[in-house]
């Protein structure tokens, strides 16, 4: 079940702009910024009250994040959904035929997390997240 929307995922070229900008406009705060290097992305939450943004910046110009910067710019990259229990959403969403990015859900730092295809979606990519 669907509990609500964690985050918004936002495909930056530069996350230190993209955050000062956020933060002197908006008033947003760093929540937290890590560093996946397997697949090749710096990654900063951010928040102000109950809005959080995570702010993706390639590390490199190989992975998803450099390839979608370049075939889209700047822009939405994904909608994170926050589900009671991503186990069963993840076999209940292969049972209808939904196109699943993975083949099981993730393990992410204290989260599982799967993505949909964006085929299944109308071209948004969705990310389903647990917190374990």
């Amino acid at each position: 079940m669907i509990k609500k929307i964690n985050h918004v995922g936002i495909a930056v070229s530069n996350i230190d702009e993209t955050l000062k900008l956020l933060s002197d406009k908006f008033g947003f705060k760093e929540i937290k910024t890590f560093t996946d290097s397997e697949q090749m992305f710096r990654s900063s939450l951010i928040g102000l009250n109950d809005v959080t943004f995570e702010l993706i910046e390639p590390i490199n110009d190989e992975g998803s994040i450099a390839k979608f910067l370049r075939e889209s710019g700047n822009g939405l990259h994904h909608i994170s959904l926050e589900v009671d229990n991503i186990n069963e959403e993840f076999k209940s969403l292969k049972k209808m035929g939904v196109h699943l990015i993975s083949n099981e859900p993730q393990i992410i730092g204290n989260f599982k997390v799967a993505f949909i295809h964006p085929l299944s979606t109308k071209g948004v990519l969705i990310e389903l997240i647990q917190k374990i």
